[in-house]
C-alpha cells in the first residue's frame, strides 16, 4: 500500500503553524498563494484583506481552505480532532458554511421533491438543501471511558473526562 502526501497539505500545515506561533509573517502569504495559485485562485489576501496578520481570522480561513483543498483526502476528521472542533455545535443554516463539527444537522439534497413517476429533470427543487438528520457529538466522546473494572483494579487511575 502506497501513502501519498500531497505538496498543499504540507504547505497547509505550514501555514496554519506559522499562523499560531506569528500571524504577521510573510511565509504565511507566500505559502498560502503557492497553493491557491496553482488552482488559479486568487489571493485570500486580496480576496479578502482584513485578515492578513489577524490570528482568528486566518485560522478560521485556513481551516476553510483545508476543507475545500482536502476535501476527498480524509483530513477533515483528523483537523476537527486535531483542532478540537468535533464538538462545536451546528449554529447556522442550510446557507452557513462555518461548520466544522461533528455534531448537528447535516444537510443534504431535498430527494423527496418532485413526481418520481414523471421521471422530470427539470423540476429543480431537488437542488434545495435540506436538513436529513440531526447528529450528537458531545466533548466526552474525544476519548473511550475507561471500564470500571480497570479503575477498581488500581486506586490511582481515573476515570477520562466528561465521563
Amino acid at each position: 500500500m502506497n501513502v501519498y502526501i500531497r505538496y498543499a497539505q504540507v504547505l497547509l500545515d505550514y501555514v496554519e503553524a506559522l499562523n499560531e506561533y506569528d500571524p504577521g509573517n510573510a511565509e504565511i502569504r507566500k505559502y498560502w498563494d503557492m497553493i491557491r495559485e496553482r488552482a488559479g485562485v486568487p489571493s485570500a489576501f486580496v480576496t479578502n484583506p482584513e485578515i492578513a496578520g489577524n490570528k482568528d481570522l486566518q485560522r478560521e480561513f485556513v481551516l476553510r481552505e483545508r476543507q475545500i483543498e482536502l476535501a476527498f483526502e480524509g483530513d477533515r476528521y483528523f483537523t476537527s480532532r486535531r483542532r478540537w472542533l468535533a464538538h462545536t455545535p451546528d449554529t447556522g443554516g442550510a446557507t452557513d458554511n462555518r461548520k466544522w463539527g461533528d455534531g448537528g444537522r447535516m444537510w443534504g439534497m431535498n430527494i423527496n421533491a418532485g413526481d418520481a413517476a414523471a421521471n422530470n429533470f427539470t423540476y429543480t427543487d431537488f437542488y434545495k438543501r435540506v436538513s436529513f438528520e440531526t447528529r450528537v457529538f458531545e466533548k466526552a466522546y474525544y476519548l473511550f471511558p475507561i471500564p470500571e473494572s480497570e479503575i477498581n483494579k488500581s486506586n490511582a487511575l481515573v476515570q477520562n473526562p466528561w465521563w
